[in-house]
This record gives structure tokens, C-alpha cells and sequence, in this order.
């Protein structure tokens, strides 16, 4: 998968990086609203990660300061959806 547009800020570990994307390309091509690729990211990371509270937004005009997991924080844009996933 390669990611065209994106700015990563990330502390997140590797194998948690690729979900938030994932989603966001399937939620791409099955029309999503930015509430449903919120709600596909949390479940997906919910799975691989069952120990964790996850937290994800998804929008085109925000910005966030949160409390987070240490190496459990995502931000990044694809295009211009702004998408903020972290484990609280």
C-alpha cells in the first residue's frame, strides 16, 4: 500500500500505523462517512489490541491536545482529512 499526501506525526509503534491507513483507503473506496472511518479505525485497532482504549477522530478541520500512552499517539492527514488516533 503506498500512501500518496500524507503528514505523520507519529509515536505509534510500527504494526499500529498500518490500521489507521488501512481503513482510511477501504473507507475511500466504500464512500464512509468520516464518522464510519472513525468508528472502522477504533475497531480494527480494538481487535489487534484488546488491552488498550482507543480514541480516534476524524475530520477536515480540527486540532487536538491529548493525553496519551507512551508510543500510542497517531496524527496525520491524508489529503485533507486530519485523522488523530491515540490510546488513552
Amino acid at each position: 500500500m503506498q500512501l500518496l499526501d500524507v503528514a505523520l506525526c507519529a509515536t505509534l509503534c510500527h504494526t499500529c500505523v498500518r490500521a489507521p491507513a488501512r481503513a482510511r483507503w477501504s473507507a475511500r473506496s466504500d464512500e464512509m462517512t468520516e464518522h464510519e472511518m472513525a468508528a472502522a479505525i477504533k475497531r480494527e485497532l480494538a481487535a489487534a489490541h484488546p488491552a488498550d482504549m482507543w480514541q480516534v477522530f476524524v475530520g477536515r478541520s480540527f486540532s487536538c491536545y491529548v493525553t496519551h500512552e507512551e508510543a500510542k499517539y497517531i496524527y496525520f492527514y491524508i489529503g485533507q482529512t486530519g485523522f488523530c488516533v491515540y490510546a488513552a
